[in-house]
């Protein structure tokens, strides 16, 4: 009977024993699950925090932005063709000084030279004085700047003519109409004017029958009205005579 009581003893002592041990090991689990894991829960970087790690750390010795545009070596450089500029228009007033200084001492000649009624001497002169006013413009062209670049040629320029305002000597002399006709103060060699038979001093009186203005700007419109490659005359006022000159064509290639 001892014997019997002592076995039943062991086992439940053993019973217990097995039970204790397994409560502990579960609440060792389960205080364990309810630890946080810091790596884990770590809480999440914002949008800032990131951009702000990617960017990279600035250099403390950071080198002068280069100047992708050196704005002030242009104006240098601008400065210094603009002087060279000054210095040539200088030297071409200079040049139009010494040709409008000889210019007057030949009207001067002529005029001196002059006898009454000399009718070619009258338009010598005329044509003299209106070289001195193309010097005159060509002074102030210069003065105030050059032209750059080209623009196509004008009716006149095709002809080969260039032509003047007779003054109001030549306009008494010759006794021309008031506000009509123009002095040719050159014919350009070979032109159409040339081949057609126009003369320097002719004096322009009609174009294929229309009067001829002594307004440049009128005079140019009538050219302009005329029909490329198209023959047409001209009534010219030559040596104090009336004479018609034929077959002048202004050519269509410009």
């Amino acid at each position: 009977m001892f014997l019997t009581k002592l076995k039943s003893a062991l086992v439940l002592l053993l019973v217990v024993g097995l039970f204790a041990g397994g409560v502990v090991t579960l609440a060792t689990y389960a205080m364990a699950a309810q630890q946080p894991d810091v790596k884990k829960e770590a809480a999440p970087k914002t949008q800032a925090e990131k951009k702000e790690a990617k960017q990279p750390t600035a250099k403390k010795d950071a080198k002068k932005p280069v100047d992708l545009f050196p704005f002030d070596d242009l104006k240098a450089r601008l400065k210094k063709q603009e002087d060279e500029i000054a210095k040539i228009r200088l030297a071409m007033l200079k040049e139009i000084a010494d040709e409008e200084t000889k210019l007057n001492e030949l009207i001067k000649k002529e005029q001196d030279a002059q006898k009454p009624g000399d009718t070619d001497a009258i338009i010598r002169i005329a044509w003299l004085q209106s070289k001195k006013h193309q010097l005159g413009g060509l002074r102030i062209q210069v003065q105030y700047g050059v032209k750059v670049g080209g623009t196509p040629p004008t009716e006149e320029q095709r002809l080969g003519i260039h032509v003047g305002t007779p003054n109001a000597t030549l306009v008494k002399q010759l006794a021309l109409p008031k506000n009509q006709g123009l002095v040719l103060d050159r014919v350009d060699a070979k032109s159409p004017a040339a081949k057609a038979g126009l003369k320097a001093l002719d004096i322009l009186l009609k174009i294929d029958g229309t009067i001829v203005p002594s307004n440049m700007k009128e005079f140019h419109k009538i050219l302009a009205g005329i029909k490329t490659d198209t023959p047409f005359d001209v009534l010219v006022l030559r040596e104090g005579k009336e004479q018609t000159v034929q077959g002048l064509t202004i050519s269509g290639a410009k």
